[in-house]
């Protein structure tokens, strides 16, 4: 039987000072709902908007945090 999830789908809120770490296996598809994000991956930062849509490998480990002190929501769902 399956010990993990292999599909999932949730709505994921950040605070200022919160982030999220890609858990680095499989595939992460993060679409911004509200707010700018900024998606930190090595030394290169990509900024996302609502409409936008983010697919991360998880290699290397990305970050994703609120852009400019505000509060984000995006849809994340993960293979």
């Amino acid at each position: 039987m399956f010990s993990a999830d292999y599909l999932s789908l949730k709505l994921l809120r950040l605070r200022a000072s919160e982030e999220w770490a890609s858990p680095g296996r499989g595939f992460s598809f993060l679409f911004p709902k509200q707010g700018q994000v900024t998606y930190l991956a090595g030394s290169q930062a990509h900024s996302l908007n609502p409409g936008d849509v983010l697919v991360a490998n998880g290699d290397p480990k990305g970050r994703v945090r609120a852009k400019g002190g505000g509060e984000v929501a995006l849809w994340l769902f993960s293979v």
